[in-house]
């Protein structure tokens, strides 16, 4: 099972969508998570049935120029139930071959209010799932090391380390760990560059 997340930055015009076919042709996911679609529900969805002929697709509207959350799944390898939320897209249901009930939270993070918003989740207890799978453009970082520039640190790095701790989530990082977003921007200033996130629950590993 292959599960794919990213911040698209906008659904683009053909050139994009030629690179998307061949990025996803080549890597062939069953599930697919995308952040900022910058487009109404409705066009993003039809934007990735092009892509994904006969997957089923839940999409959000994008607030403005900002925004816009999507997941997609094979329907062959995915039997799934999608939940729009006022934080992004929950999907649960069970993959081919598991028993088990999982369920992914597709997040694009706010970069204002950050505490608010997260503190909000943890009080409904969604965090604290032990099916949840939580991914997406969470916006935080958790140690200086995810920070360019001189200023390396996030004043909410301690609050965002004791809520996955508090909440059994495993931060999930790849093998080949890069920076996950740019902005051409290296100075004073401390810019995130891994906002993009993949965490589980500890009883799903």
């Amino acid at each position: 099972m292959i599960i794919t997340t990213f911040n698209m930055r906008g659904l683009g015009g053909n050139l994009k969508f030629l690179s998307l076919k061949r990025l996803f042709d080549r890597i062939r996911p069953d599930i697919i998570c995308i952040q900022e679609t910058m487009a109404s529900a409705d066009k993003a969805c039809a934007y990735f049935q092009r892509l994904f002929p006969g997957w089923d697709v839940v999409a959000i509207d994008a607030n403005g120029m900002s925004g816009g959350v999507l997941c997609g799944w094979n329907p062959k390898f995915c039997d799934f139930k999608a939940f729009s939320t006022s934080a992004g897209i929950l999907v649960q249901g069970f993959m081919r071959g598991c028993d088990t009930l999982v369920k992914f939270f597709n997040i694009y993070g706010p970069f204002r209010d950050r505490e608010v918003f997260w503190r909000k989740l943890a009080d409904c207890g969604i965090l604290k799932d032990p099916a949840l799978i939580l991914l997406g453009d969470l916006n935080f970082t958790l140690s200086p090391t995810e920070i360019w520039g001189s200023n390396h640190w996030d004043p909410l790095m301690q609050f965002f380390n004791s809520l996955l701790r508090e909440s059994d989530l495993i931060d999930l990082c790849p093998i080949d760990i890069g920076p996950t977003w740019r902005n051409g921007r290296i100075a004073g200033r401390g810019i995130s560059k891994r906002i993009d996130r993949f965490l589980m629950a500890s009883s799903l590993t």
